[in-house]
């Protein structure tokens, strides 16, 4: 498997929120030494604020927050970007998680299980290649606000599908192997 980044893929944001500045510190060292775009929120406040200036990939929280403050940083997040993905940091395997994360990890494991756990959620095991770039596109027309751009996208979303669909009609239809 190629784990090196072309130089037209993003690289991927991450917010992690949490109460507690040295837990904040060291997880963002631990991403942004993988590559990640890491911004960290010490409260409820701040994270929402980040939430509203900018798109994440994915979002991070744990048993330092407040339940009520996961659920509203979840809804929140999941308005900006319906296809990132919300870990949740357990202190300890016989935690219940205070929201309904894509992914749980627990703060005991290695810290490499987190920086595992953000690509299997962000990399499904199968994507058709054809449709990634025109469904990044879709998610990124869905909260831009300067109209010139958003037409750019939608233009290119068009294209896109049309090659597709012109891909799928030149394929010959034969039987499917049994």
């Amino acid at each position: 498997m190629n784990t090196q980044r072309s130089s037209l893929e993003q690289t991927i944001r991450v917010l992690s929120a949490s109460v507690d500045p040295g837990l904040n510190h060291s997880r963002a060292l631990l991403l942004r030494q993988h590559g990640f775009d890491v911004i960290t929120a010490e409260s409820t406040e701040h994270a929402r604020e980040q939430l509203n200036a900018t798109t994440f990939d994915v979002l991070i929280f744990g048993s330092t927050l407040a339940r009520d403050a996961c659920w509203e940083l979840a809804e929140a997040f999941r308005k900006r970007n319906s296809r990132g993905r919300i870990i949740e940091i357990l202190p300890h395997s016989d935690a219940l998680p205070k929201n309904q994360p894509d992914a749980l990890v627990v703060s005991a494991e290695e810290p490499s299980k987190l920086v595992t756990t953000i690509h299997e959620n962000l990399n499904p095991p199968y994507r058709d290649p054809d449709d990634e770039r025109w469904l990044q596109l879709c998610s990124e027309a869905a909260v831009e606000r300067d109209p010139d751009k958003l037409m750019n996208l939608l233009q290119e979303i068009d294209r896109l599908l049309n090659e597709k669909e012109e891909r799928r009609k030149r394929r010959p239809s034969s039987p499917e192997p049994s």
